[in-house]
């Protein structure tokens, strides 16, 4: 299996935004806020995510979106799997 993280780096994809969300520009497995991001910016871009990845690498979806620890930055990790 391939982490999200790689598959998203993979893709270009650090540093991609809606709104005020975006994926991270130092790890690519991680969403962030970058100040004053709403729900429809983070959905937007996990939808924006999973599509893409789901276009670009046949047998692969990025799963669920998990909330970090609370002492950590507020961010967002992303799973994956193989659908092989």
């Amino acid at each position: 299996e391939s982490p999200a993280g790689r598959l998203i780096d993979s893709l270009g994809l650090k540093g991609a935004a809606s709104g005020k969300a975006a994926v991270s520009d130092i790890h690519a497995n991680f969403l962030i806020n970058r100040g004053g991001a709403t729900a429809r910016d983070l959905l937007d871009l996990i939808d924006s995510i999973r599509r893409t990845v789901r276009e670009q690498h046949k047998g692969f979806e990025c799963l669920n979106v998990f909330p970090t620890a609370a002492d950590q930055a507020p961010c967002l990790t992303i799973a994956s799997r193989s659908l092989q």
